[in-house]
């Protein structure tokens, strides 16, 4: 029978590569290259390092309120068998999955059970990390030609089929993705087997501890968005998006991540000053775009070049994109091909030429929900994280159609503007805390983004009133190079 599954790992979306790069600047930012070179040397099972990879929850059951672990450290470990132990515990969550689907696989009319898991993305340019899935997995892995640019691959595959160079998607597929080679569990798959038994423990002895520190957190009132969806979860693209299942209304907040907006940058050195922003502690680049339309006259911004740009610099980091454009369909396929992670539309941009306007007043648009639901399909189909963006006390229409789509699970993320559009420098609006808090009761567990006036100054109040990823701009690049480390950690409540 056919074989399928989810790609393991993707360079831009919020899976486990976001933890890991975070796992990589703790330990002095060396390249993968050189981190894959020490952690060869290490034999299977780390020395006895046992990593529990429930930085962002537990994924399979899910549990938001589990938190990460390395086991059984001490003194005689080197940098390279840390590293192992990152690989090796990823390795061990996805296998918690796949004996899940496996359990459920078992079960079901007729049964069923994934023999090989297709990859593609960055993962493909580790061989140890192929390898080690591979053999704690045990399952074999096929990549792809091109799988490192398989968003590339995908838009040819939809362009032949708009063509008409074929009629469907399977025969499309069968013509232009094509096997490059297979990894296949080695001689150390047999080595993992007490790893597994040791892993399998962690999370059980643990839990007490990780359920009573955020029961504390809860109890003080404290909100800091440190709660996490597990990995697994609703967040979106994040099975081409972590939000196909809906939020449970008990779901802690996701994460906090904090996304340094470009527009604040230094443009001649555009690379330079994001590269030192990320070197700070921010996780996402966050690029707004405007094209001097209706909600932002007189201000043209960033483009695709910058994304692109930004996409091949830094491949192993989120690219979001915020869409303040007239008309966002356009920009689809062009900022996906771009390599944009997540894609953020005004909400109203795509209400029906037949509805009201709105604006203000907040006439009525009945088909605005199902129009922004649309697009946000587009771009999920695409394997990126769709969002939608609202103006904090603008149109209050926008923030409902805003909260139903969020809690439908339809969306992976909103951002609430707490200012005018595409112009840096300017003073969040109180009001903003309340569009979040109206979002968060909507949607435990989404992605929400508040964007605009962010400072170290509000950042406890953007927290606690359920934003969990905070946008910042001159709060970041205004900032002296040596404070950005500081003013990124009090961003994130640390």
């Amino acid at each position: 029978m056919p074989t399928c599954a989810p790609a393991l790992s993707t360079p831009r979306l919020p899976l486990s590569h976001f933890w890991q790069a975070w796992f990589r600047r703790l330990l002095g930012s060396p390249s993968y290259q050189e981190l894959d070179a020490e952690a060869a040397t290490a034999p299977p099972g780390a020395d006895g390092l046992v990593l529990l990879e429930h930085f962002q929850g537990r994924r399979t059951p899910p549990d938001g309120q589990s938190r990460g672990a390395l086991a059984g450290l001490s003194l005689a470990h080197s940098r390279g068998t840390v590293w192992r132990a990152v690989l090796e515990g990823v390795a061990l969550g996805m296998r918690a999955v796949l004996d899940a689907a496996d359990e459920g696989g078992a079960a079901a009319t007729p049964p069923f059970r994934i023999e090989d898991i297709s990859i593609a993305g960055g993962a493909c340019r580790s061989e140890l990390w192929l390898q080690i899935h591979a053999d704690v997995l045990g399952r074999e892995l096929v990549i792809t030609e091109g799988a490192t640019d398989a968003c590339v691959l995908g838009s040819a595959v939809l362009a032949a089929i708009g063509t008409r160079r074929f009629d469907d998607l399977d025969s499309a597929a069968a013509a232009m993705v094509r096997t490059a080679r297979v990894v296949r569990p080695g001689p150390n798959a047999t080595a993992y087997d007490s790893l597994r038994r040791r892993y399998a423990a962690l999370y059980p002895a643990l839990v007490p501890i990780h359920h009573a520190v955020a029961a504390e957190a809860e109890a003080k009132g404290e909100g800091d968005g440190k709660g996490a969806r597990a990995e697994g979860e609703p967040a979106g693209a994040r099975a081409a998006a972590p939000t196909d299942q809906a939020p449970r209304a008990s779901s802690p907040s996701p994460p906090t991540v904090v996304a340094c907006s470009v527009l604040a940058a230094d443009q001649c050195s555009l690379g330079a000053d994001t590269s030192a922003a990320l070197d700070a502690g921010c996780e996402w680049i966050h690029v707004d775009m405007s094209d001097n339309g209706r909600y932002a006259p007189g201000v043209v911004t960033l483009g695709v070049p910058q994304v692109a740009a930004l996409a091949r610099a830094f491949p192993d980091t989120l690219v979001d994109v915020h869409a303040a454009v007239s008309d966002p369909y356009a920009l689809v396929d062009s900022l996906c091909a771009a390599g944009a992670g997540q894609i953020s539309f005004m909400i109203d941009a795509v209400a029906e030429e037949d509805a009201a306007p709105g604006g203000k007043d907040g006439a009525a648009r009945p088909s605005l929900p199902r129009e922004a639901a649309g697009l946000a399909g587009v771009i999920r189909a695409r394997g990126v994280r769709a969002g939608v963006s609202v103006i904090a006390g603008r149109d209050e229409v926008s923030v409902d159609s805003a909260c139903a789509l969020a809690a439908a699970g339809m969306v992976d993320c909103v951002n609430v503007l707490a200012v005018e559009p595409s112009v840096g420098g300017q003073t969040l609006r109180p009001v903003a805390l309340d569009v979040v808090r109206r979002l968060r009761a909507a949607a435990p567990a989404i992605d929400i983004q508040i964007d605009g006036g962010v400072c170290p100054d509000n950042a406890t109040a953007c927290r606690a009133a359920g934003a969990n990823i905070l946008v910042a701009g001159t709060a970041v690049f205004g900032a002296p190079a040596d404070q950005r480390l500081a003013v990124v950690a009090a961003l994130r409540g640390m």
